[in-house]
């Protein structure tokens, strides 16, 4: 069953890593994310107080918290990270995710796009596969460069990297505007977490020279 919520959708921002909002979205983020690819509770506390980090929670007024997403904004290169972004638990298979990511399309207008970093399509694992099929439903396309995110006890998981057109950009985003614009994403978000992570984004730039 489609849920018709778009008259009754609200998105507002959370700034305040003690806020209710913000306790029932990280409990639904430890459900939904795996471990290697959550930021522990604080450090993402930390994250959304800041300007260019958005905490948005999509609200039902009947149903309450139905999504959210957390995006950073790479002002300079005019790209953001989607960092996360999921249906509620509770609200699974209501037809909501791609409403939702069409008005995350819409807030973030003024940008050429958000880079999606999603998990490697894994044909012994079907989630895989389906989160990127709904993002390719949705106008992503996967990106033809190796992706590797920093994670726990310094190591390494390897990611594919998706771009989501905004606003009037119609084109196919250049690999070296992700590059740069991959920068401050491992310099502000990334390394909220983990102190490895410029070690890791030059590995990057090694890996992506190779491969011109």
């Amino acid at each position: 069953m489609h849920w018709r919520f778009e008259k009754r959708m609200k998105i507002d921002l959370c700034k305040d890593a003690k806020s209710p909002d913000f306790d029932a979205v990280y409990a639904d983020m430890l459900m939904q994310f795996p471990a290697s690819e959550l930021k522990d509770k604080v450090s993402f506390g930390k994250l959304i107080s800041r300007s260019d980090y958005d905490l948005g929670i999509v609200r039902d007024s009947d149903c309450g918290i139905v999504s959210y997403f957390a995006c950073y904004i790479a002002e300079s290169e005019g790209i953001g990270l989607l960092d996360y972004f999921a249906v509620s638990s509770k609200m699974h298979s209501k037809g909501i995710g791609g409403r939702v990511l069409e008005s995350i399309r819409n807030r973030y207008s003024g940008l050429k796009g958000l880079i999606l970093e999603v998990e490697k399509p894994d044909g012994e694992n079907p989630d895989t596969l389906r989160r990127i099929k709904f993002y390719e439903r949705c106008g992503a396309y996967i990106l033809d460069m190796d992706y590797l995110l920093p994670a726990p006890g310094g190591s390494v998981q390897p990611m594919a990297l998706m771009f989501l057109n905004c606003g009037d950009f119609r084109g196919r985003i250049s690999l070296c505007e992700v590059a740069r614009a991959l920068r401050p994403v491992f310099e502000n978000v990334h390394s909220s977490c983990f102190s490895h992570s410029m070690k890791v984004y030059q590995r990057l730039i090694g890996l992506w020279g190779a491969q011109k």
